[in-house]
């Protein structure tokens, strides 16, 4: 059995927003039956796996959060993403692209890093390269992220609209 710190910190690295809401609601009920709270709390576990729900946008990842989550606000919000989601699936696919070509990364920080677009890891790094990866984001407004693969820091972040086929990224720190 993998130890509950362990798997948050693996769901969050290599995001999965469903593992992550599963070990939240472990968490609270750790919580719940010693009465402690550790530094990361369910509260925060949980809040981390919906924004990455959220910015995933996967039908079926959005519908198991729903369930998972406690709070009737979130639930709402949640199932009102759900229905988008399934609206857009029935559109065609190209008109709901936004990001659908290439990421080219110049990274001038002294880390190796792992790039994330809206949520999904699309590759790795290293520090003093420039790399280029391919990307299929369906989103309007797309972010994109760079944790330090050491120590999975945030290091920097972005965000882009627009249907963009080219899109240069320069990270400095």
């Amino acid at each position: 059995m993998i130890p509950l710190g362990s798997q948050i910190h693996a769901s969050a690295a290599d995001p999965d927003p469903v593992t992550l809401a599963v070990a939240a609601n472990s968490l609270a009920a750790a919580e719940s039956a010693t009465g402690k709270t550790a530094k990361v709390t369910s509260d925060q576990v949980m809040a981390e796996a919906v924004e990455l729900a959220k910015l995933r946008r996967d039908l079926k990842e959005l519908k198991a959060i729903a369930q998972l989550v406690s709070d009737s606000k979130t639930q709402s919000e949640l199932n009102q993403l759900v229905e988008l989601a399934e609206d857009s699936a029935t559109e065609s696919e190209e008109a709901s692209r936004e990001h659908y070509g290439w990421l080219h990364v110049d990274n001038h920080t002294p880390h190796d890093l792992r790039i994330r677009v809206d949520g999904r890891t699309v590759g790795h790094i290293r520090s003093g390269r420039s790399s280029r990866f391919r990307v299929h984001a369906h989103a309007y407004h797309n972010h994109y992220d760079a944790y330090c693969m050491d120590d999975g820091e945030l290091i920097a972040h972005a965000d882009a609209r627009g249907h963009n086929h080219d899109l240069n990224w320069h990270i400095d720190e």
